[in-house]
C-alpha cells in the first residue's frame, strides 16, 4: 500500500489531525475541530473518507467526529476503555478548556490487537494507555509501496518528539504510561514513523536516542 499523510493543526489547542490518503480513499484521524476546514481537504483531493479514527477520548481530538460522521456516512472508532471519556464532558475537559458540554458516542470500540481493514489498507490496534485509561495507537507495517517510510504509527497524545503526554488529566496514570513506554514504544522498530497528536513527526529511532522518558 502506498498513502499519503496530510497533517491539519485545528481546534484550541492545536491538534494534529490526519487525513490518510490512498487509492482516492481517505482516513480520518482525530478530527478536533474545524470541520469546514477538514471537509475542503478532503474535497479538495476528491477522496472517499471510510472511517474516523480517534486515538482518545480528549475533546481536542474528537469535537468534529460526529458531523464528519454524518456527512459521510461513516463510523466513529475509539479504544472502548475510552467510552467514559467521549461521554462525559468533565473527563474529556470540554468543561474544563471550552467551558462548554461536549460529548459523543463511538459506532465501534476497539480493543488492542484489533486489526482494522479499510479498502485494503490494515492498522493494527495498540493499546497505549497513561494518558488517558483507553488511549491506542495505530499502527501499519503494510507500506511496502512507500518511499519515504515502510512503517507508521498514529500515536495521540500517548508519545510526542522529545516527550511524552500528561497523565495529571482525568483516567491519566504514570504507572500505566511507563508501562506503554517500556511494553510498546521501545519494542517497535526504529524506523517506524510517528504522527504525534501535538507537534511535529518523529521516529522511534529518534526518540530512543533523544526522548528523555525512554532511556
Amino acid at each position: 500500500m502506498k498513502i499519503e499523510v496530510e497533517k491539519l493543526v485545528l481546534g484550541a489547542v492545536s491538534t494534529n489531525v490526519y487525513l490518510v490518503f490512498y487509492n482516492g480513499n481517505c482516513l480520518i484521524i482525530d478530527p478536533s475541530d474545524e470541520v469546514d476546514r477538514i471537509i475542503s481537504c478532503i474535497e479538495e483531493r476528491g477522496a472517499k473518507p471510510l472511517a474516523i479514527l480517534i486515538t482518545h477520548g480528549h475533546f481536542d481530538h474528537i469535537m468534529a467526529a460526529p458531523e464528519l460522521s454524518k456527512k459521510y456516512g461513516i463510523k466513529i472508532y475509539a479504544g472502548e476503555a475510552d467510552k467514559q471519556l467521549l461521554e462525559d464532558s468533565k473527563l474529556n475537559m470540554g468543561q474544563r478548556f471550552l467551558g462548554e458540554d461536549f460529548t459523543m458516542k463511538a459506532d465501534i470500540y476497539l480493543k488492542g490487537g484489533d486489526v482494522l481493514e479499510f479498502e485494503g489498507f490494515k492498522l493494527k490496534v495498540i493499546y497505549t494507555p497513561g494518558h488517558t485509561v483507553g488511549s491506542v495507537s495505530f499502527y501499519s507495517d503494510d507500506l511496502e509501496e512507500n518511499e519515504a517510510f515502510k512503517k507508521v504509527i498514529f500515536t495521540g497524545d500517548s508519545l510526542f518528539a522529545g516527550s511524552i503526554g500528561r497523565v495529571d488529566f482525568p483516567t491519566g496514570n504514570e504507572d500505566a504510561m511507563r508501562r506503554t513506554l517500556e511494553e510498546v514504544f521501545k519494542k517497535m522498530a526504529p524506523d517506524t514513523v510517528v504522527f504525534p497528536g501535538h507537534g511535529a513527526a518523529t521516529t522511534i529511532e529518534r526518540e530512543l536516542a533523544h526522548n528523555p522518558y525512554l532511556r
